[in-house]
């Protein structure tokens, strides 16, 4: 376990664990808008039908490009401290990984609605997400067992 993040390695391995995660999130993505009226589960089917699956190469690419991009955030910026998300489109980091690993849509769908992660590289280092509408805050680095930080497709 990293109890000290202040190497780039140490900060390098949080961004793989947060481009892992969010790789899995393209897999099985949540569209969770907070609307349970008939019209917003309709909406929430339409996306799902409407998402074309990536290939393991895609999710490949999109993985290694949005963890070098989170480097480069983190190591260019004022902080040690970002966000990244969606809302109901990737914000820019997100939708460049998409871009650039030809995901479906051109990057811009297939993401998960109203999910946010915060990373924090100072100190002991920590990564939270909310999945959706209204979620609570969950951490995922570090995991609890210490082994994994990431969510398994379809959980």
């Amino acid at each position: 376990m990293i109890t000290n993040v202040t190497t780039p390695q140490d900060a390098k391995h949080m961004h793989n664990v947060a481009a892992k995660w969010w790789r899995n999130q393209l897999v099985n993505p949540r569209y969770d808008n907070g609307d349970t009226s008939e019209r917003g589960l309709m909406t929430s089917m339409m996306a799902t039908m409407a998402t074309t699956p990536a290939t393991e190469e895609q999710l490949d690419k999109f993985e290694e490009c949005l963890s070098r991009g989170l480097y480069w955030e983190d190591c260019n910026g004022n902080s040690r401290e970002f966000w990244v998300g969606v809302d109901y489109n990737p914000d820019r980091l997100l939708a460049h990984a998409g871009q650039f690993a030809e995901i479906p849509g051109g990057g811009n769908t297939g993401f998960p609605w109203k999910t946010t992660m915060h990373i924090n590289t100072a100190g002991m280092g920590k990564i939270t997400v909310r999945e959706g509408y209204g979620a609570e805050p969950r951490q995922i680095y570090p995991a609890h067992d210490e082994v994994s930080a990431e969510k398994e497709p379809g959980s």
